[in-house]
This record gives structure tokens, C-alpha cells and sequence, in this order.
């Protein structure tokens, strides 16, 4: 699956051109409108705030909280422990 971008300026697809990782949870994305009358080119971060499911191979180096819902499904199988 991928991620659609779309145009700030008319709301249609955009294509990223390149992308800069900044950190493991930020990134930098340089797009460009698809529509040619438009021609809008701009700049995106796209950022993870925080997470669903852990994972089953963790990355020490990265601190993010999880959902308020896989916190309490978490605290549930805790407790039925």
C-alpha cells in the first residue's frame, strides 16, 4: 500500500520526488503536484506519533507511546495473566 500525498494548493495528487530521513520516527518529503496546471511543488514531514501493535523487533533508540487503546487491550491481558 502507499501513501497518497496530496496538493495543498488544489487537493490533487502529488508524487514524492525524494525523501530525507531526519530520525527513525520523522522524515522529509519533497513533492510535486501531478496536475500540470498546478505545478504546486512543496515540502512534507511525515512523522510517527505513536503506536497500534508493538513490534516484535523493538528499536531501543526509539521512545513512542502507544495508542490509548492497544494501551488498555495491553493492561486487559496483564490483568488476565
Amino acid at each position: 500500500m502507499r501513501t497518497v500525498v496530496h496538493c495543498p494548493c488544489c487537493e490533487g495528487r502529488a508524487k514524492v520526488q525524494t525523501s530525507t530521513v531526519l530520525s527513525p520516527s520523522l522524515s522529509k518529503h519533497y513533492c510535486a503536484c501531478r496536475d500540470p496546471f498546478c505545478g504546486c511543488t512543496f515540502v512534507a514531514h511525515f512523522e510517527t506519533v505513536y503506536i497500534l501493535s508493538p513490534s516484535g523487533k523493538p528499536n531501543s533508540a526509539v521512545q513512542l507511546p502507544m495508542s490509548a487503546r492497544a494501551w488498555a487491550h495491553k493492561q486487559k491481558q496483564a490483568e488476565s495473566d
